[in-house]
């Protein structure tokens, strides 16, 4: 009879420092989540930013549309050709692109 005893002691000690792990690993997420969440978090950039240089925008090679410079745009870098201001982009036919918010 005690040796049923202890395998029933040791089987509770393993379930319990596992449960133990899982809330404690839980815990240190949350809380690595939660510091990194105090800090401000920009998914899109507000559309009236403005670079140290400038207005500046870029247009696709190939499309008629003109993004800031801010904008995320799958356009590869080597596909774009870069305007000191929207207004000189606008002069040489582009209109603003619609996907970045402006």
């Amino acid at each position: 009879m005690g040796m049923i005893d202890n395998r029933y002691k040791t089987a509770a000690l393993i379930v319990l420092s596992g449960v133990l792990g899982f809330f404690l690993g839980g815990i240190a997420v949350y809380s690595a989540v939660r510091q990194k969440s105090e800090e401000p978090i920009v998914l899109h950039p507000m559309p009236n930013r403005v670079s140290p240089m400038g207005e500046r925008v870029f247009v696709s090679t190939r499309g008629r549309r003109f993004y800031p410079w801010w904008c995320e745009s799958a356009i590869k870098e080597e596909n774009r050709v870069w305007f000191t201001t929207p207004e000189e982009a606008a002069a040489a036919g582009y209109t603003i692109a619609k996907a970045c918010g402006s």
